[in-house]
Formats: C-alpha cells, structure tokens, sequence
C-alpha cells in the first residue's frame, strides 16, 4: 500500500503515551478522515466532532476543523472489523472506519528545556485488538 491509498479513508486512532521511564502515561483516541499524506510532513487526518485530543498542541486549526498529522508510516495501519467505535465514556467516535492506527508516543526527556518537551514517535509491538 502507498500513503496516497489512505486518501479520504476513516481511521480510528490509538495512542499510548509513556513517560522517559517507560511507564504508561495515559492512552486517547481519535478518529477522522485522511486529508492529506505526504513522505515528509506526515498523514493529516481531519477529526470528527466527537474526537477529544488528548493536547490541543497537537492539533492544527484549519477554519474551526481540527487536523492531527500522525508520521508517515504505514505499518500502523491495519484493516478495521466493521462496526461502531466508542471511547471509554461510550461516546461514539467512529462507525465503520477504514482503518485502525495505533501509535505509542515516549517522552524522550524527563526535564523540559523551558516551554519544550521532547517526544518520540513509536510503532508498537502489536497490532491492535478490538474489544
């Protein structure tokens, strides 16, 4: 599969964020449709309303539309069981997705230099499951 396949496809998003000692920090998921790829600056998915981004640094605005970019890998992405998707609150994100995506994000530093923390992009051991 290339990125450009991914184009205007719905994916549900997994992340695991872990502290610099290994130590899982929280997780969050997101859904949306693909908008853009490209090899360098990474896959932006356009969130649905119901998505809550764990850090709204993380998303750009675009004309009140929240974009999340995720790395420009694709073997996070696997093939999604039809079906509906609901965060832990039982909130629909997502009915029938394209895709699952998960990613685990590791701080990289546990002190920050300044306003700045460091994080790094990990593609997980295992593919997801679905409960």
């Amino acid at each position: 599969m290339k990125l450009e396949a991914l184009l205007q496809k719905t994916c549900l998003i997994g992340l695991q964020y872990f502290d610099a000692q290994g130590e899982l920090l929280k997780h969050d998921q997101l859904a949306g449709t693909v908008e853009n790829v490209d090899e360098k600056n990474g896959i932006s998915i356009r969130l649905t309303a119901s998505s809550h981004a764990p850090d709204t640094s993380m998303i750009a605005s675009d004309q009140n539309q929240r974009i999340f970019v995720l790395p420009p890998v694709l073997k996070t992405w696997f093939n999604a069981p039809g079906g509906d998707y609901r965060d832990e609150n039982k909130v629909l994100l997502i009915s029938n997705p394209d895709f699952l995506v998960t990613w685990e994000v590791h701080q990289t530093q546990k002190e920050k230099q300044g306003e700045h923390e460091w994080w790094e992009w990990v593609v997980p051991r295992h593919a997801p499951s679905v409960n």
